[in-house]
């Protein structure tokens, strides 16, 4: 929990030293002034691409660790902007994944992979109210911005000199980097719910491939896909669900498909089965699958996330919020159109 005097320091350190953390500071300026700009938007989606290597901030797939990725259109790369005010007029940047709900956050006490500047950034859960792992400071120059967390670091691509070290940290130089360099793109929402992916499913047979996969990761489960508890509550007409009230089921695997496809069948019966323990396979009812939104809780300040992409590949509990399409509550989600230019 920051302290009001450790707030006030830094808001004195974003307004006394801008100057000397850009190359043209005549134009910079520290939250809380730039929250007012389009640059970030509150509810709005963002991608960052590094100035320099023309990569996007991406999300990986484990649902912990965050690289850069050329890919434009991936929901990965897609970014939340929410809005944090301390009630002490200092307003904080926090970004979180369009693709699990999880938020950029970094801490001290991990440093960065070997051959990376700095410190570890990660995909943090948001479970109290003024987490400072979270919380980042915008400082803008032109057309760049640089993100500084608030321990006083700022977000640095990484992979220049050699080009494998992909991944972010935040380093504790002035600002003066360009690796420190991030262009803001905006991302336009859909005006419809986006499709899912389809479960993968293995070729039978395909064994040269099957040794081939265990070779490379070893440490994969190709044998069964792992269980996880997935707890989950519907939403009210508006958008209101009981936080003491979730019902749970044993799901196997990380098919965003085949967990909607258990979802649509068990809310079709117009009730939760509370009693249910396990999931039921091969049960789609086709005529009800755009019947409900599913949306994650990754944390219990978080903001709700529309799940559009398949679970992340580690097998933790996820916090399911069930909404019905066409309510007053699903209508103020938004999704993001990857695919816009």
């Amino acid at each position: 929990m920051a302290s009001p005097c450790h707030r006030a320091a830094l808001a004195a350190m974003a307004s006394t030293s801008s100057a000397a953390a850009m190359a043209s500071a005549s134009s910079a300026a520290a939250m809380p002034a730039q929250i007012r700009r389009p640059r970030f938007p509150d509810g709005e989606h963002v991608r960052l691409r590094s100035r320099v290597l023309g990569t996007y901030l991406h999300a990986d797939t484990d649902g912990a660790a965050i690289s850069l990725s050329p890919r434009r259109a991936s929901m990965n790369v897609a970014w939340r902007v929410h809005i944090y005010n301390d009630g002490l007029g200092n307003g904080y940047l926090l970004l979180q994944g369009a693709a699990y709900g999880l938020y950029l956050g970094s801490t001290r006490g991990i440093p960065a992979e070997l051959g990376h500047h700095g410190i570890h950034v990660y995909q943090s859960p948001y479970d109290e109210p003024e987490f400072e792992d979270i919380m980042w400071q915008v400082l803008v120059s032109r057309d760049d911005v640089l993100l500084r967390h608030v321990d006083g670091h700022y977000l640095r691509a990484n992979g220049k000199y050699p080009g494998w070290n992909d991944r972010p940290t935040v380093d504790d130089f002035d600002g003066r980097s360009m690796m420190m360099r991030w262009v803001v793109e905006r991302i336009p929402a859909r005006q419809n719910i986006p499709g899912l992916p389809y479960p993968q499913v293995e070729e039978p047979g395909n064994y040269l491939r099957r040794v081939w996969n265990i070779w490379m990761n070893p440490n994969d489960n190709h044998i069964e896909a792992p269980w996880r508890l997935i707890r989950f509550v519907p939403a009210g007409t508006h958008g209101l669900y009981p936080t003491d009230k979730w019902a749970e089921v044993q799901f196997r695997g990380n098919s965003i498909f085949l967990l909607k496809d258990w979802m649509v069948t068990e809310f079709s019966e117009a009730e939760i089965n509370y009693r249910r323990g396990y999931a039921r396979r091969n049960s789609t009812l086709w005529s009800d699958w755009n019947s409900i939104v599913l949306c994650v809780r990754a944390g219990r300040y978080a903001r709700l996330c529309p799940m559009l992409v398949d679970l992340p590949v580690e097998g933790e509990t996820l916090f399911v919020v069930v909404f019905r399409t066409g309510t007053p509550g699903e209508a103020q989600l938004r999704y993001p159109d990857i695919d816009a230019e």
